[in-house]
């Protein structure tokens, strides 16, 4: 009986650590949201978006070090240009985006430089 019962556990326990895990599109991919993504969230702007679905992309950290003057947040990017922190997603209307790409602290070094210990957050328009 206990050998039967170890499968419905080990779902259980899938089931609850991917609900723990964070915020996914309806792509199915943590680091890209779509504008089928965002549509669906019903939000207004991209700001909203990312606020509803992937939450984890606006967490402020504090300073990485004592002597660190850096970042608290993710960069935005759009064009090729650092437009600055996720507020700037506040002024974009949702329905305005084609996608939405977080990419982490050495995924930004690699594609836009160094000083992007947060990550960045690259905004592209439909």
């Amino acid at each position: 009986m206990k050998v039967r019962a170890l499968p419905a556990l080990a779902m259980a326990l899938l089931a609850a650590t991917a609900c723990a895990s964070g915020g996914m599109g309806t792509s199915g991919m943590r680091d890209i949201l779509t504008a089928q993504d965002i549509a669906a969230s019903g939000a207004q702007t991209a700001y909203e978006a990312v606020q509803r679905l992937q939450p984890n992309w606006l967490t402020t950290r504090g300073a990485s070090s004592v002597n660190s003057s850096g970042p608290e947040q993710a960069d935005v990017y759009f064009g090729g240009v650092n437009m600055g922190g996720p507020q700037y997603l506040q002024s974009v209307l949702a329905s305005e985006v084609k996608e939405l790409h977080y990419y982490d602290a050495g995924q930004a070094a690699t594609r836009f430089g160094m000083g992007h210990p947060r990550g960045v957050i690259e905004l592209t328009l439909k």
